[in-house]
């Protein structure tokens, strides 16, 4: 049993290519809430770098707790239900803090930080645990191989992406981009 090649497999799977589309689209928003809380963050304590770092700090420390937990979630539940409900939440916290104005202080910031990534800790293993119900298992390899190099390439785009929106246009409208890609 070998692994089809990576286009060949995206041309193939059309159940596989619209989940794959939809995460880099969601992978590459994520860097416009990230790029945005650092600036918030800086804002809010005069270009501190603790209070930036803080940001990446307040993520790393919510996301480890969660996943087993939400392991469990994706174990027990629907999985496509768990995704759906996970960037509607993200796109529910998200577009509440902007049309609130609750992005002005450093507690609001990393509030925020903790509610996207508990939206993401819910669709992360359940994206994962649904592979299979999209790949076989000759394509899984292919599959989580694609995310993976999806993601990393999302990071590096996204990250330069938000940076020159967000410096044309402002935190807010980054926020916003963001929001529309849990849609």
């Amino acid at each position: 049993m070998s692994s089809p090649g990576y286009f060949q497999f995206l041309r193939g799977n059309r159940s596989f290519r619209k989940l794959f589309i939809s995460d880099l689209v969601m992978f590459t928003g994520d860097w416009f809430s990230v790029i945005a809380m650092f600036l918030l963050a800086a804002e809010a304590t005069d270009d501190s770098p603790l209070g930036i770092a803080g940001v990446l700090v307040v993520r790393s420390f919510t996301f480890a707790p969660l996943e087993p937990i939400t392991g469990m979630l994706a174990d027990r539940f629907p999985r496509k239900t768990l995704m759906v409900l996970a960037n509607i939440f993200s796109f529910l916290m998200l577009t509440s803090f902007i049309l609130l104005g609750l992005l002005d202080s450093l507690f609001s910031v990393y509030v925020l930080a903790m509610l996207l990534v508990l939206g993401r800790a819910t669709y992360d293993p359940a994206q994962t645990a649904y592979l299979p119900r999209v790949c076989d298992d000759d394509e899984l390899l292919t599959a989580n191989a694609l995310i993976s190099g999806g993601w990393s390439a999302s990071m590096g785009i996204g990250a330069g992406i938000a940076g020159f929106v967000i410096s044309q246009y402002g935190v807010e409208t980054g926020l916003m981009i963001d929001s529309v890609t849990f849609l």
